[in-house]
């Protein structure tokens, strides 16, 4: 029988996951465990599962979290309970390739991203805050987490930029991401009228209830989706503002290295994961531009006049 709630305790305590990923992975354990009818996870049971999530057409970013949770959990199993089935296990399942990623499948259009970004009431505080927040997804694609905790020190609205601060970003690491002109217009206006209705917070985006306490994501996801829905977009959530920035950029002309600064991946491969557009862009630039590619005029000219002379 598998230790979920133990090895949740582990990643809770001593790996500093947020309790986001924890219920993530809490899903993908007892997902397993429905599938394999209670056996333990091992290298036979482990490639049954995925083989049946992907021959099903599971989404490859859920299939990939999953598989990290199931590899978490066994490498917790040979570390914690000198488990020897679960190391050989592991070795084993570390060669396997999954499915590539595409994080692009969530991104939107920029005409759909601005339609979304006009639903707050901007003669209203909470659509002034609303519409700040949702600049700050889009415009300098920050999760909805690190948009909720963000400390007012930590935006410079006159430099124009924003620090993502280790303590509270993702994994522990930090950034500084500029801010563009056409955002920092609605985060000045709400910072101006922020002064009024939570003078005194030290959160940028205060609770509504108290200004001394940061913004629940739990609310503001729920607000922002509903925006979505009252655009006619349907059920979006707030990460996807952040896959759009990153495309939106890409398309118009960023370097990936770029990219991976502004999002705060820790590896090239996950910004690269939004490059597969890139590749009809490559074969489309290949067919039209290339030299090789024009009809050779020249050279049957030639062979016509050599025929017609002979």
């Amino acid at each position: 029988m598998m230790e979920v709630e133990a090895f949740l305790d582990f990643c809770r305590f001593e790996r500093g996951l947020r309790e986001a990923t924890i219920h993530s992975y809490r899903y993908a354990l007892k997902h397993f465990d429905k599938h394999g009818g209670g056996e333990p996870p091992n290298e036979t049971t482990v490639k049954g599962w995925l083989r049946e999530m992907i021959q099903k057409g599971k989404n490859t970013n859920t299939i990939w979290l999953y598989f990290a949770a199931i590899m978490l959990y066994l490498q917790w199993r040979a570390d914690e309970r000198a488990d020897e089935t679960a190391g050989e296990s592991v070795k084993v399942l570390r060669k396997i390739r999954l499915p590539q990623r595409y994080a692009t499948g969530r991104a939107i259009s920029q005409e759909k991203v601005e339609r979304w970004l006009s639903q707050p009431d901007l003669f209203t505080w909470e659509g002034i805050y609303y519409r700040a927040m949702l600049e700050l997804l889009y415009g300098c694609g920050l999760r909805i987490n690190e948009a909720c905790t963000l400390a007012g020190r930590d935006i410079d609205l006159e430099q124009g930029f924003v620090w993502v601060i280790t303590e509270r970003a993702k994994n522990c690491r930090e950034r500084k991401v500029a801010i563009p002109a056409g955002s920092l217009e609605y985060l000045r206006r709400y910072a101006h009228d922020r002064e009024h209705f939570a003078d005194g917070s030290p959160w940028f985006f205060p609770a509504f209830q108290d200004a001394q306490h940061h913004a629940s994501d739990i609310t503001a996801r729920r607000a922002i989706i509903a925006y979505a829905k009252a655009a006619g977009l349907g059920h979006q959530k707030p990460h996807t503002l952040r896959h759009s920035c990153v495309t939106h950029l890409l398309e118009n002309g960023a370097s990936v290295r770029a990219a991976q600064h502004i999002l705060g991946h820790a590896s090239l491969k996950t910004t690269e994961g939004y490059l597969h557009f890139q590749q009809q862009l490559a074969d489309r630039a290949q067919i039209e531009c290339h030299p090789r590619s024009r009809p050779a005029e020249a050279p049957i000219r030639r062979l016509q006049l050599l025929e017609s002379a002979g």
